[in-house]
């Protein structure tokens, strides 16, 4: 793989609507939030998602993650998923700049 080539397992990951949804989700809550209110936002099952989320660095938990979550068990945003937010409202403007200059011509 060249330099120049994506991550597939992070581009992979953020391609998908759920993982936007669980990350701007947690961007809005910063004291954390349970896998039941994340998954209740993302409106898909959010065990997996978090899980991948974590292994790529961008999402904590309090207690350990060889159990399952429980009604007390809460995932936040770590400063490299604050960064992530970061990244993403920027493309996100980027893409709406583009799209109104599309409209335009």
């Amino acid at each position: 793989m060249s330099s120049r080539e994506p991550s597939s397992g992070i581009l992979g990951l953020l391609s998908h609507k759920t993982t936007y949804q669980a990350v701007r989700f947690l961007a809005a809550h910063p004291h954390g939030a349970s896998q039941a209110q994340i998954t209740t936002a993302v409106g898909a099952d959010a065990q997996h998602l978090l899980r991948r989320l974590a292994r790529e660095g961008f999402v904590t938990r309090n207690g350990t993650w060889d159990l399952p979550a429980d009604e007390w068990t809460t995932f936040a945003l770590n400063p490299r998923g604050h960064e992530l937010v970061n990244h993403l409202e920027r493309l996100d403007e980027w893409a709406r700049t583009r799209r109104a200059r599309h409209q335009c011509l």
